[in-house]
């Protein structure tokens, strides 16, 4: 979900869960999803329509690469550096 609650993204089958579900950023058109935070959530619904929740966990979408700095200091002049 993003955050106005849409749901952007749903897994689903049958049988057992798997272990590992792996998203790509994308909505279910197959479409990337804007840079935010988005939350999910693993439902279970067994053959008796019995419903379990886990809890609500967040995944951030970045895709602004890594930041950072680097300080420069100017040399003086007459100076070398080896």
């Amino acid at each position: 979900m993003n955050k106005t609650d849409d749901l952007v993204r749903r897994f689903g089958g049958q049988g057992s869960p798997p272990p590992h579900v792996q998203w790509d950023g994308k909505d279910e058109r197959g479409l990337p999803l804007a840079d935010g935070i988005y939350r999910y959530r693993l439902i279970v619904i067994d053959q008796g329509k019995r419903t379990v929740a886990g809890l609500e966990h967040a995944v951030e979408i970045s895709t602004s690469g890594p930041q950072g700095s680097v300080q420069l200091v100017p040399q003086q002049a007459g100076s070398t550096r080896r």
